[in-house]
C-alpha cells in the first residue's frame, strides 16, 4: 500500500501561513461539489430522477471505475487490514446519513434553507478540533467562522431566522446535515495523521460501504424503480458526470486537502459552493443574483481571506545578545560586560577543551647551590603539558 509521508497534527494554531497546495486541493473539491447542484437540478427536473436514485447511483457508477484504476495502476495498493474495518465502517455510515439527511432537509426546509442548515458544519468542526485535537483557535478566527455562517445564509437566499426555523423538525435535520459532514472530516483527518492511507483506496472501501447503506436504506423505500431508471444517453451522462465530479473527484481532493490543511480551514473553504453556484447561474442560465447574495458572497470571501491571513508566520525574534554583553536600565542599548571572572571561567573552558593540563613542578637547585633560580631564593614554576588520554 502506499504510504504518505505527512506532518503530525498540531496542537495549538498553525503559526505558519497554511498550505497553498491543501488550499487548492480544497477549493477543487468545492469547485466539484458546486457542479452537483446544476447537475442534479438537471436530472430532477428533466428526468423526474429522486434524491434516493441519483445519491444511490453515483456511488454505484464509481465503484468499478475506481477498482479498475487501482487494479491496473495501484495493484498492490488494495490492502483491508481487519483493524481498520471500525473505520470504513464509520466513514461509510457517516456518508450515507450525510445524502440521507441532505435529502429529507431539501423536502423538509426548500433548497435554500437547506443549503444554509448545512453549512453549519465550519462551527462544529471547529468545536470538534478543540475537544479532541486540542486545536485553539484566535479570537479572529473565531469571528470568522461567525461572519462565515452569516455569508452563507445570505448567499443561499435565506431572507431571515424564521425561514431557517419553518419547522423544528426540518431545522434538526438540517443542522443533523452540518453535523454529519462535521464528523466525516474530523473522522477523516485523524485517521489521515495516524494512519496515512492511498486516498483512492480509501475511498474504495468508504464508497462501498454508503452503497450498503443506501441500499439498505433505498431498497424498502423505492423497490425495485430503485434500479430501474429510464434515462436515455445525455441522461447517463448527466448522472456519470455527476459520479465522476462531485461524487469522486470531490472526495479525493477534499480528503488529500485534510493532510495539508486544519479542518476547520478546509471546510470553511468548501463554503465557496454558494457564491460559485450563484454566479455560475448568472453566466450560464442568466439567473440574476441579488443584493443580499452579493453581500452573503462578500461575507464568504472575506472571511476564508481572514482565516488565511492570520495563519501567517509572526515577525522574527531578534537574536539573542552575545554573552558578556548586558542592557543597562532604561533601554539604552547593551554595552559589554567588564566581569573579570567570567573572561577568566571562559579562558579556563578553553584551556580544558584544548586538553592541555598544567602541573607545577619545582625546579632542581643550580649548580652552584644557590637555592633560588637567579640568585632570590624563591621557588620557580616550570609548566609542562600533561599528553591527551
Amino acid at each position: 500500500m502506499t504510504v504518505v509521508r505527512n506532518s503530525r497534527p498540531t496542537s495549538s494554531a498553525p503559526s505558519s501561513a497554511f498550505s497553498s497546495g491543501g488550499l487548492l486541493r480544497a477549493f477543487l473539491a468545492t469547485l466539484c461539489w458546486s457542479s452537483s447542484a446544476l447537475l442534479i437540478d438537471r436530472l430532477t427536473t428533466g428526468y423526474r430522477l429522486t434524491a434516493l436514485e441519483i445519491s444511490a447511483w453515483r456511488i454505484l457508477l464509481v465503484l468499478p471505475l475506481l477498482a479498475i484504476f487501482l487494479a491496473l495502476a495501484r495493484r498492490g495498493a488494495v490492502r483491508l487490514r481487519l483493524r481498520d474495518l471500525p473505520w470504513y465502517g464509520a466513514a461509510g455510515t457517516i456518508i450515507t446519513l450525510s445524502n440521507v439527511s441532505w435529502a429529507a432537509s431539501v423536502q423538509l426546509n426548500q433548497p435554500a434553507a437547506a443549503a444554509a442548515l448545512g453549512f453549519s458544519a465550519p462551527a462544529f468542526i471547529a468545536l470538534g478540533e478543540r475537544v479532541f485535537f486540542k486545536t485553539r483557535l484566535r479570537r479572529i478566527q473565531v469571528c470568522t467562522i461567525v461572519v462565515n455562517l452569516a455569508g452563507c445564509g445570505l448567499a443561499s437566499g435565506v431572507s431571515g431566522v424564521a425561514q431557517l426555523l419553518h419547522t423544528p423538525g426540518g431545522f434538526l435535520v438540517g443542522i443533523a446535515n452540518g453535523l454529519s459532514f462535521a464528523c466525516y472530516t474530523l473522522l477523516n483527518r485523524g485517521h489521515g495523521f495516524r494512519r496515512p492511507r492511498d486516498p483512492f483506496v480509501t475511498l474504495l472501501f468508504i464508497f462501498t460501504v454508503a452503497e450498503l447503506g443506501m441500499l439498505l436504506w433505498g431498497l424498502p423505500l423505492e423497490g425495485g424503480r430503485l434500479f430501474h431508471l429510464q434515462l436515455d444517453a445525455a441522461g447517463w451522462a448527466l448522472l456519470a458526470a455527476v459520479a465522476l465530479g462531485p461524487t469522486l473527484a470531490a472526495y479525493a481532493f477534499f480528503n488529500s486537502s485534510l493532510r495539508l490543511l486544519p479542518a476547520t480551514v478546509a471546510s470553511l473553504v468548501t463554503t465557496l459552493e454558494p457564491p460559485i453556484v450563484a454566479i455560475a447561474a448568472l453566466l450560464l442560465f442568466g439567473r440574476a443574483v441579488s443584493g443580499q447574495q452579493w453581500i452573503g458572497i462578500t461575507c464568504i470571501v472575506a472571511a476564508i481571506l481572514v482565516m488565511h491571513l492570520s495563519g501567517a508566520p509572526p515577525p522574527p525574534t531578534p537574536p539573542p545578545a552575545p554573552q558578556g554583553w548586558t542592557s543597562p536600565p532604561g533601554g539604552r542599548g547593551a554595552t559589554k560586560g567588564d566581569s573579570v571572572s567570567e573572561e577568566h571561567s571562559r579562558t579556563r573552558e578553553t584551556r580544558a577543551t584544548a586538553g592541555k593540563v598544567c602541573l607545577k613542578i619545582p625546579p632542581s637547585p643550580p649548580r652552584g647551590g644557590r637555592g633560588a633560580v637567579g640568585g632570590r631564593g624563591g621557588t620557580s614554576a616550570v609548566t609542562r603539558p600533561l599528553p591527551r588520554r
